[in-house]
């Protein structure tokens, strides 16, 4: 087909979003339908046939780019339709559990060079080129059917928000920072907010030369990480996700464009309150006392400005708000739970690499609010905040105990029922416990227990549905999660405490 026959005008944003759209309630294999009867009316072969293809994630993209919109495959630094800089991007949307739309992965935009100085200016860059104005084409990832049934339903262009490229800027400043440093073998996903520096290679093993360094890293992409996608993807294109409840800003455009970086500005704020007891905070922020620890969650939001518990750009950059109390010596007085894990889900996993651990350990970032105990049982003082990712060079040791689990869970988990002097019956297990490792181990998610053995017989005072996880023996246990060391956090908030 000459270029003269397709369907808009590559030279008009509103034209090519136009024909975009019309690919709302297409299949894959619609569109190709489309392509090849088109060509068949040219007196053309159908040139598109994926009958004998492995079609992957990214063949889908070559499909919308190659039989909707005619763009031949190339490696092209310019955006899909250079004449407007519009890139084009086709990603998978998924739905939760709760029935909550979210964006199925990150989005790659083009690959970080290690083998030269990387250009200091954003807007300078290929990667700007290719992120300021986004044509996105979101398809249901449902997988219950064939890739080629998967069907498109959302479909627009994003362009990024002021306050959004501000903090991006920032990120990029970060990554680029390390890789002038030579250090780029130790970035991680989770080191940034929204522009993420994900890794690329196709083996695990892969790994490329960086310029300042004879330390060979990771190769990378630079990504919109997946809660920025999924964030915009509620936001921006679901009608009905746009009436959920509304995230509250913790940072204006204006107080970005100060000197302080937007962690710095968190930290800021909540050490703004440096030296007040809980019970103080609550009084100032109208808050009744109730001695529980979950308070401080709620109170770390209050001292940033947020009254409803949903921060924009937490929620944006997938930030985490942890807490934690330390001895009087700054020592963490309790282990720091992840969100609980699915057995089953576990033992599914078959590469590192692809696990939900690695995914919270390398993407994420947590925000630490910190209090000290008196040692007296009676005040905690608020000493501080920190915003927190783990460095990568702690995630060998997260990985061996991820993969201990794993091998544990499939082999079969070993549980001992114990007595002790009162009477008391209690089940222990052969998961890795807190001296396995020195970041994570494994422990119950919830304070009620509930098995189910093989023989039938059910312990706990727990139920199913709410305490009790299945295994792959079809036996059922209380329900587990990964867990932070309290000696790892005290590592990790060693300089909040000795700055006080």
């Amino acid at each position: 087909m000459e270029d003269n026959q397709i369907f808009y005008d590559p030279s008009n944003k509103d034209s090519i979003l136009k024909y975009a759209k019309e690919l709302c309630g297409r299949t894959f294999a619609n569109i190709i339908e489309k392509f090849n009867n088109e060509k068949s009316l040219a007196e053309e072969s159908a040139i598109y046939d994926v009958k004998h293809l492995n079609i992957n994630k990214g063949k889908l993209g070559n499909i919308v780019e190659t039989c909707w919109f005619h763009i031949k495959q190339n490696s092209d630094h310019a955006p899909d339709f250079p004449i407007v800089g519009v890139e084009l991007k086709v990603s998978p949307f998924e739905y939760t559990k709760d029935k909550e739309i979210r964006a199925g992965e990150r989005v790659v935009i083009t690959q970080i060079n290690f083998n030269e100085p990387p250009i200091v200016n954003l807007s300078s860059t290929i990667l700007w080129s290719k992120m300021e104005q986004v044509l996105f084409v979101f398809y249901h990832r449902d997988r219950t059917k064939e890739r080629l049934d998967y069907n498109i339903e959302y479909v627009g262009i994003y362009n990024i928000p002021e306050k959004d490229i501000l903090i991006i800027k920032e990120d990029y400043k970060k990554l680029i920072g390390k890789i002038m440093d030579g250090k780029a073998h130790e970035i991680s996903e989770g080191d940034t907010m929204y522009l993420g520096a994900c890794t690329k290679g196709a083996k695990s093993t892969d790994r490329v030369d960086q310029y300042k360094s004879n330390i060979k890293a990771k190769p990378r992409a630079f990504c919109f990480k997946q809660p920025y996608v999924t964030y915009m993807l509620q936001t921006y294109f679901v009608p009905s996700a746009q009436e959920q409840e509304k995230c509250e800003e913790i940072v204006s455009v204006e107080e970005l464009k100060r000197e302080l970086t937007f962690e710095e500005i968190v930290v800021q704020k909540i050490n703004k309150y440096q030296g007040k007891t809980d019970k103080e905070l609550c009084n100032l922020f109208g808050i009744e006392y109730t001695g529980n620890k979950a308070q401080w969650i709620t109170l770390t939001y209050k001292m940033l400005g947020i009254n409803s518990g949903r921060a924009e750009e937490f929620v944006k950059a997938g930030i985490s708000v942890k807490t934690t109390r330390l001895s009087p010596k700054g020592l963490a007085k309790e282990p720091s739970p992840l969100p609980p894990m699915r057995m089953l889900e576990l033992d599914s996993e078959k590469k590192w690499e692809d696990s939900i651990l690695y995914d919270q350990l390398t993407t994420l970032k947590y925000l630490f609010a910190v209090y000290r105990d008196d040692g007296k049982g009676k005040d905690c003082v608020l000493l501080g905040a920190k915003l927190w990712n783990m460095p990568s060079s702690d995630l060998v040791d997260a990985k061996m105990v991820w993969e201990k689990t794993k091998n544990i869970v499939a082999n079969g988990v070993k549980f001992k029922r114990k007595t002790n002097s009162k009477g008391t019956v209690s089940i222990s297990n052969n998961l890795p416990g807190i001296a396995s490792s020195k970041t994570i181990h494994v422990r119950p998610h919830t304070s009620k227990t509930y098995y189910k053995f093989s023989d039938g017989t059910v312990f706990g005072k727990g139920t199913e549905s709410a305490n009790g996880d299945k295994l792959p023996d079809g036996q059922i246990m209380t329900r587990q999660s990964f867990w932070f060391n309290p000696k790892y956090i005290t590592e990790i908030l060693a300089d909040v405490f000795s700055s006080k």
